[in-house]
């Protein structure tokens, strides 16, 4: 082989190396962009609040990535001459995407650090109320990127020779470290240390935080400590305490001196009250008390003193607030939290339904996102809806009117209570107007009556937006009934969920409040043992409309009906079927589909028995959904819910 044959086959295989190495490192730096985005869409921190570190790092990303994309397509048509230049190029570009990907890597660890789904994910679900929070934290935080770190994985033992006066950040996070030195070289510079995840540390000595008397930001969450060091008092910078999940973590030191700290995270520690000094931290954006399962006590006047607060989470926590007149003395009560005029997000347990006042109504106004658990064992019972939701659990409701609490939410739950109608019918004598903003609505365990009495029903759909309704273990013999007493029409409702409603004979009857439901997309009824039906027309109120009954339905789910043997009284196929379950409905024969809908329906399950004794109008209509069938035998478990 000539010399320049040899070589132009060496710069071959180069380049073809390179391209591979290079497509490698692409879907690396890829997964990571991804990832970001991905935080930056929960974090909902758009465009003009990003940090200009992070605009910087995703554009060079996309401009990276385009130009790596053009060198792999100039490859195909370049002359073999030129693939030793590209070649070349490729090393430059390749360089550049491992910068980028390590970066990308570190701006997650900043997300860590500033707690994403360990600490504004898991609070604030979706949505975050300001913008602002993250993204000023994002800055300081980024502003340490091209700084020397200490970065292990699988250390047990201290890097103390790593530790230099000069080093700014510090990340140990899910190492096997079981104890830190009491004495480490003075870190004047350090902002950022992360030991979260080492799950055999149990204590911080006094001399180790004395070492770094500039820390911004410190993060022993999932770690065994059991108590922090007097020391902690002197991280006079200190913006971010970070202690979620040390679960043995039973007393906090006196916080007063930490003035500048604005995010506070005790969750799911074993505190059985406040740290001392809080009510000093005026500072404070972020309070985290969530999963604190033996907080016992919130003396009165301290959270009232946190004038900087925007979000407070006591989900699931063990205290809960009071209302003047109906808690023990020196206990906070709501009127602590009607002073947080910053406030725009929380979540907190209460002993009863707060009265109507104009404070109240005021502050729950401006909340953009709220969890009120209402009762002595109210808990979380997700929906779609939760942004503003409000769950009264194992209260008598008779002389509760929530009708100021429903203007502003989003979801209403209403679990283990007695008085339920005639809270119903004070709503419908107090509300002049309908309650617009409510999308999901959920009872469960009522055994009471829901029909309307003395006449006493609705002018006016009181729930015009309705997109959810869940009912388990209700005494109904129709949803009609609920429907009279609120004047429902289901106009927008999109989702009917109903379980283990044993009285239920109809699901819903039709007539002149309801005619069709032009919007509902999805049926889930199951161990309704009375069921026979699921619609039904009301005789003498109603002529048959040419509208279709369920135009948009596309799933419906059936299970345990023994007694349900048809769908409708009327005939007729629904056109938007896609994926049809029936389980242990045996007496159920027709399916509403035809040979006109049937190529859409996309799977149809249940038994096998089942399915071969169902009746159909053609042939054509059974050969088509065939294939899709699949049978559930043996699948499906029996046992109480």
């Amino acid at each position: 082989m000539c010399r320049s044959t040899y070589s132009r086959a060496v710069n071959t295989i180069r380049f073809k190396s390179n391209i591979n190495t290079l497509k490698d490192a692409l879907n690396g730096l890829m997964e990571v962009h991804n990832k970001v985005k991905k935080d930056l869409k929960i974090l909902e921190i758009k465009g003009e609040s990003l940090p200009v570190q992070l605009k910087r790092w995703l554009r060079d990303v996309e401009e990276i990535v385009s130009e790596a994309n053009s060198m792999q397509e100039r490859r195909v048509s370049c002359a073999p001459f030129m693939k030793c230049r590209l070649s070349k190029k490729l090393v430059v570009i390749l360089g550049k995407v491992k910068r980028l990907e390590k970066q990308g890597v570190e701006i997650l660890d900043m997300f860590s650090v500033e707690g994403k789904s360990e600490l504004v994910e898991k609070i604030l679900g979706p949505s975050i109320p300001d913008q602002t929070i993250v993204s000023e934290m994002l800055a300081k935080v980024l502003s340490c990127l091209k700084s020397d770190k200490v970065q292990k994985i699988g250390l047990r033992e201290f890097p103390l020779e790593k530790f230099l006066p000069s080093i700014r950040r510090v990340s140990l996070m899910n190492n096997k470290l079981k104890k830190l030195p009491d004495q480490v070289v003075e870190c004047v510079e350090l902002s950022a240390l992360l030991l979260q995840g080492n799950f055999h540390l149990e204590a911080l000595p006094v001399g180790f935080l004395l070492s770094s008397p500039a820390l911004r930001i410190l993060n022993l969450s999932g770690t065994r400590i059991s108590s922090l060091p007097l020391s902690l008092s002197k991280l006079l910078e200190l913006r971010s305490l970070i202690l979620r999940d040390c679960y043995y973590l039973e007393e906090v030191p006196s916080l007063e001196s930490l003035t500048k700290i604005q995010v506070l995270d005790l969750c799911a520690t074993r505190i059985r009250e406040l740290p001392r000094g809080l009510e000093t931290l005026n500072s404070l954006r972020l309070l985290d008390l969530s999963r604190t399962h033996h907080l016992e006590s919130i003396p009165d006047g301290v959270i009232q003193h946190l004038s900087s607060l925007e979000v407070l989470d006591m989900t699931l926590s063990h205290f809960h607030w009071g209302v003047q007149g109906q808690t023990q003395e020196g206990q906070a009560t709501l009127e602590d939290i009607a002073c947080l005029h910053r406030l725009s997000v929380l979540s907190i347990r209460v002993v009863c339904v707060p009265p109507l006042s104009p404070e109240y109504s005021s502050w729950i106004e401006k909340l953009k996102k709220f969890q009120l658990y209402i009762g002595p064992t109210a808990n979380s019972l997700p929906s779609r809806h939760d942004k503003r939701r409000v769950t009264i659990s194992s209260l008598n409701v008779s002389e509760a009117f929530i009708g100021w609490l429903l203007v502003n939410t989003t979801s209403l739950v209403i679990n283990h209570c007695w008085g339920l109608n005639e809270m119903l019918e004070n709503l419908v004598i107090d509300s002049t107007s309908s309650f617009n903003v409510l999308r999901s609505l959920t009872v469960d365990s009522f055994g009471g009556s829901i029909r309307p009495a003395g006449g006493c029903v609705a002018q006016l759909d009181l729930l015009p937006n309705l997109e959810e309704l869940h009912l388990r273990r209700v005494n109904l013999e129709t949803i009609s009934e609920l429907v009279g007493h609120l004047g429902l029409r289901f106009q927008t409702l999109k989702h009917l969920e109903v379980s283990r409603c044993s009285r239920l004979k109809c699901l819903l009857s039709l007539g002149n409040l309801i005619c069709f439901l032009p919007n509902l997309q999805e049926i889930h009824v199951s161990f309704c043992d009375r069921l026979q039906e699921l619609f039904d027309y009301s005789p003498g109120e109603f002529s048959v409309s040419s509208e279709p009954l369920v135009p948009g339905l596309r799933v419906i789910k059936l299970t345990n009906l023994p007694r349900l043997n048809r769908l409708c009284s009327q005939k007729g196929s629904w056109g938007s079927l896609e994926h049809v379950e029936v389980i242990k409905c045996n007496l159920l024969k027709n399916l509403p589909i035809s040979s006109n809908n049937a190529p859409k329906v996309k799977e149809v399950r249940g038994g096998t028995h089942w399915w071969n004794n169902l009746s159909w109008d053609d042939n054509t209509t059974r050969e088509t959904l065939q294939p899709r069938f699949v049978p559930a035998d043996g699948n499906i478990l029996t046992g109480s819910l």
